[in-house]
């Protein structure tokens, strides 16, 4: 059984009706009974902008939030549409007989799940919810014909209580919990805690971005019982059963860090099997101290470290002494990829400028590739912009490596000679199945394609960035394991194609890239 409370929305097909102030305004403020009549009529008519301004202004005067029954009723009305792909039914007091309205009109389209546009849906900040009302969501929720993504808001403090009073669900059945971008207060994190002290099922929990900012309080109180449960740190036990934990989107750069780094160190004999820390501003100490400590762990399969600079912050030079500025941690993960024999996957990719891993940490990884105590299968070092620098530390590596399967370092910067360089020692690897081929690009064609997409999508461009989940790295998950999964093909002959490609391209100033995946 997989409890999910995280749901994404998507209002993008339903902004292009509107200008951006509308839009502006239609976020800032809640739904309101008197204007489903005329937003409905809106909708029907072309153009429509005029009358939706219209309704906007009438609730930002007032902006009273009403039943969330008189929101639903608009849902079931705008259903039919093929446009409408989306809705927002955040702080609008959703009522448990509103909620079964949502699941009247889901229910509805289950005969032809077809015409059912909906994709995603926002009931954030309806935090003032009963029982009943959580029982009618989870039951609404079930009744869609596809799956919906967003934060629910949800009071995370009802439902940990309702999950401990049904102690053989919690003790036996629940595998997962995702409570992602809702706020977790340290009353919600101590009730979860003494759930996660006595389970024997409870393998994944996901915690993404909750609100206020996870302190380390609040961090201690509900994975230091999971991970001194006896069921899971005793390795005598006869199960299988090994720990998920993704903490991705946090900020863990102060005490954070430490203080997980210290929770995993007194459990070295935990069965892990993936941790996620993608986009939690780990720097140089705090990432030494994780990495560190999971090199002491007797198991763990994945560890993600993606948009984590590795480096420390900016500090003023009038409070800092050279020893506070340490180098960045690649001894640390030395010690990881030689030591860490169960450990299969890293991930060190980086999507923005500002926190790319620097060469020093880049090279220590590369390198510890080809010794012999490596079992690593897959590695992903994309985007840190190393240079030709990281080509020639892949060149190096690729003869002795035995257990690496997939590598991808896209986004280095690399020129074409770095290319050839790696092409050479693919020919003398025996292990690789899947590195995606780079294909060059001019930093003027990227900033221009760049300049059409925000031309093209205007203001709807820049409200999607507010409204999405960052989803980036779930989508990279399932792009790799397709790759992985795929029957291998002959590598060596793809690159030979790619870099017969990038030989009829012209070569730029910079040496920039996007990048274009090929297959092994």
């Amino acid at each position: 059984m997989r409890l999910l409370l995280s749901l994404a929305i998507d209002l993008l097909h339903f902004l292009d009706q509107c200008d951006y102030h509308a839009c502006c305004d239609f976020y800032l403020v809640p739904f309101r009974g008197d204007i489903a009549t005329k937003l409905k009529a809106a909708m029907d008519t072309t153009p429509s902008v005029a009358d939706f301004e219209h309704c906007i202004v009438g609730m930002a005067e007032t902006s009273k939030p009403a039943d969330c029954g008189i929101a639903l009723a608009l849902l079931r009305t705008l259903q039919h549409s093929r446009h409408f792909h989306s809705i927002r039914l955040s702080n609008v007091l959703a009522s448990r007989g509103g909620l079964q309205a949502l699941e009247s009109a889901a229910k509805t389209k289950h005969q032809s799940p077809s015409e059912w546009t909906l994709t995603s849906l926002d009931l954030s900040d309806n935090s003032k919810w009963a029982k009943e009302s959580v029982m009618a969501l989870v039951s609404a929720l079930k009744a869609f014909p596809s799956p919906l993504r967003a934060g629910t808001g949800i009071d995370t403090f009802q439902v940990i209580n309702a999950l401990k009073r049904n102690a053989p669900l919690y003790k036996s059945a629940l595998m997962a919990l995702d409570l992602s971008y809702n706020t977790l207060k340290p009353t919600t994190a101590a009730a979860l805690g003494e759930m996660l002290e006595t389970t024997q099922s409870f393998t994944s929990l996901v915690l993404r971005n909750v609100k206020p900012a996870l302190a380390s309080p609040t961090l201690s109180m509900i994975l230091s019982p999971w991970f001194q449960n006896p069921h899971f740190a005793t390795p005598t036990r006869a199960s299988d059963l090994a720990l998920s934990l993704d903490l991705s989107e946090n900020n863990l750069s102060g005490g954070g860090g430490t203080l997980l780094a210290d929770l995993i160190s007194r459990s070295p004999r935990l069965r892990r099997d993936v941790l996620k820390l993608n986009q939690c501003s780990l720097h140089d100490d705090s990432l030494d101290a994780i990495v560190a400590a999971v090199a002491q762990c007797d198991s763990l399969s994945a560890l993600h470290l993606e948009d984590n600079d590795g480096s420390p912050p900016p500090k003023s030079i009038f409070f800092s002494s050279p020893a506070v500025l340490r180098h960045a941690p690649g001894d640390a993960f030395v010690k990881l990829l030689t030591k860490q024999v169960q450990l299969k996957e890293l991930y060190l990719s980086n999507s923005h400028p500002q926190s790319r891993y620097p060469l020093a940490l880049l090279r220590a990884v590369v390198h510890s590739l080809g010794t012999t105590n490596s079992t690593l299968e897959v590695l992903d070092i994309s985007g840190n912009g190393g240079g030709d620098d990281v080509a020639k530390c892949v060149a190096a590596v690729l003869p002795k490596t035995s257990c690496l399967r997939a590598l991808f370092w896209d986004g280095n910067h690399t020129t074409l000679a770095g290319f050839r360089l790696v092409q050479e020692a693919l020919r003398r690897n025996q292990s690789l199945r899947i590195m995606p081929v780079p294909v060059q690009d001019t930093r003027e064609s990227i900033e221009r394609n760049q300049a059409t997409v925000e031309t093209r999508e205007g203001p709807t461009g820049v409200m999607s960035s507010m409204v999405f989940r960052d989803d980036a790295y779930d989508k990279a998950d399932v792009m790799r394991r397709s790759w992985l999964q795929s029957g291998p093909a002959d590598l060596r002959q793809s690159w030979s194609r790619g870099l017969d490609a990038l030989s009829a391209v012209p070569p730029s100033s910079d040496n920039n890239y996007t990048s274009h995946s090929v297959d092994a």
